[in-house]
């Protein structure tokens, strides 16, 4: 299989350079980029030929989610995979919902990773499971966010400068995923998530 060209966004040199290496084994592309540059990313988009680019959901601080729905505003028609270190239903769900043709963690095995890249470029889409339903109300995208953040150890006043919003805008967010997931601390909606 040959692809034009590959994006990879991801904030962790080594693991971006390793996926580059994978990528050129698995599809032989013409030309891999990497970068967390949103200008060059968007740039990237919109004026080159990327059939496949493969994210993470947080990139130097920066939330992935907006940054892909402003890729896919960007008229991009190729392929969207996120690899994140966040093993996160609720993130994979998220991913879903935009139009993200995958969600993998980045504890996957090489081989899960490689037919992963294959199969989103032929079609098909690879997410952790079926959208969850349960009696917990879903959660909103930016209280996705909101709460990725918080279980990486963000702190309120943080999480309100990445995302520019208030502190009590995020004590709101905060507060309204405590309620969802009938939870007392954030400590425990990261146990149900490890389980």
């Amino acid at each position: 299989m040959t692809v034009e060209k590959v994006l990879i966004i991801d904030s962790q040199p080594l693991y971006a350079r390793a996926l580059s290496s994978l990528v050129k084994e698995v599809i032989n592309p013409l030309e891999v980029t990497i970068t967390t540059n949103t200008k060059q990313i968007l740039d990237c988009v919109r004026e080159e030929n990327v059939e496949l680019i493969i994210m993470d959901v947080s990139i130097e601080g920066r939330d992935g989610i907006s940054l892909a729905k402003s890729i896919f505003t960007n008229d991009y028609a190729g392929k969207l995979l996120f690899v994140s270190s966040n093993d996160y239903d609720s993130l994979s769900n998220v991913a879903y919902t935009i139009g993200a043709h995958g969600y993998l963690t980045k504890y996957a095995s090489q081989s899960t990773l490689s037919n992963a890249i294959v199969n989103v470029l032929k079609g098909y889409t690879m997410f952790k499971g079926q959208p969850a339903q349960s009696d917990q109300q879903a959660l909103s995208e930016r209280e996705v966010t909101v709460l990725s953040y918080l279980m990486q150890g963000y702190s309120n006043q943080k999480i309100s400068e990445l995302l520019m919003l208030s502190n009590k805008t995020i004590s709101t967010y905060k507060a309204r995923i405590l309620k969802k997931y009938n939870a007392k601390s954030i400590v425990e909606i990261a146990e149900v998530h490890r389980s």
